[in-house]
């Protein structure tokens, strides 16, 4: 696997930072028939994850192309909670809690201390996430940017670029960056592979909340709250239906959706779907769940990455 540092400049201060890219390449080296392919992760994904470092390596090797990644602006702050701040009110313990378990508590307080209770105990903490103007979640331009970014600094550090087949393949939010990415550069597409993309990120004005099980019997729920919400940006620019409306756009796209997608309901990508040009969305209904590419029809579809791209891949080839 090989990295290397990128040059970019931040939209909102104006200034360069460095992006870091992953590529690999065939082992028999670049032909006239290899492309490229970009990975775009969501939430909880990020290019060091084990899913995708597996998959830029073999896919290079199985499908002729290079595979590349990137670092995007603000990944590190969409991840499961690191820091969190959590509210422990002792006199909500004290009428959950024996008096001995109480004092235990006192002696090593720690959500670890609580779960090893057999009482029922609701928490909530709130990430600090220390973003700043410099780095930050913004959920659309400059994580666009950072993904075409990549492909750039890829091609120019190979001193190849092939344009008839640049795939771009994103889950969830990694997905709706790649509609974003291929409105910015309408011409570097060939083909976008859609798992569950949303269209709008609804972090803009919304907290982000994860509940988690500690133990048996804690029920923790952290918050996360975005600086961009409280930011001055125009949040209308982040709107796909707006983005293309009136686009013209000639890159096929090959969407997977949930029918009890929760965070994007299916009647709404359909619509999208119907209103823009060489878009093909395939809904994922119980007779599609086979435990083996799709698991469920919820956001995600618990799908297997791997399996799901070779479908993908073999259906775009196939039309």
């Amino acid at each position: 696997m090989a990295d290397f540092l990128y040059s970019v400049k931040n939209i909102y201060t104006d200034q360069d930072r460095q992006l870091r890219v992953y590529y690999e390449i065939p082992a028999n080296g670049i032909n006239s028939d290899t492309g490229f392919l970009l990975f775009i992760s969501g939430f909880g994904g990020h290019a060091n994850s084990n899913i995708y470092k597996k998959m830029r390596r073999t896919f290079t090797e199985t499908y002729n192309l290079v595979t590349i990644q990137c670092d995007y602006f603000g990944y590190e702050f969409m991840q499961n909670y690191k820091r969190p701040d959590i509210d422990i009110d002792l006199n909500y313990l004290r009428t959950k809690l024996s008096t001995s378990e109480l004092e235990t508590f006192l002696q090593k307080p720690s959500v670890e201390t609580l779960a090893a209770f057999d009482a029922r105990i609701d928490l909530k903490g709130n990430e600090i996430l220390d973003e700043s103007i410099g780095n930050f979640a913004d959920f659309g331009p400059m994580q666009a940017i950072d993904n075409l970014s990549a492909i750039y600094a890829v091609a120019e550090k190979l001193g190849f670029y092939d344009p008839r087949k640049v795939i771009a393949y994103g889950h969830s939010h990694g997905a709706y960056l790649a509609y974003m990415a291929n409105v910015y550069n309408p011409t570097l597409f060939s083909e976008i592979i859609d798992n569950s993309g949303w269209l709008y990120p609804q972090y803009l004005h919304e907290t982000r909340n994860l509940n988690y099980i500690i133990g048996q019997n804690v029920n923790l729920r952290i918050v996360f709250t975005y600086m961009v919400s409280n930011m001055q940006v125009d949040k209308g620019s982040y709107f796909l239906p707006a983005l293309y409306n009136n686009f013209c756009n000639k890159t096929r796209i090959l969407s997977f959706h949930g029918l009890d997608d929760e965070l994007i309901a299916f009647e709404k990508k359909k619509k999208f779907s119907e209103s823009i040009p060489n878009h093909v969305l395939v809904p994922i209904t119980e007779s599609k769940v086979d435990g083996d590419v799709f698991g469920s029809t919820k956001h995600g579809l618990n799908s297997d990455y791997v399996k799901l791209f070779d479908l993908a891949y073999k259906s775009l080839g196939e039309n």
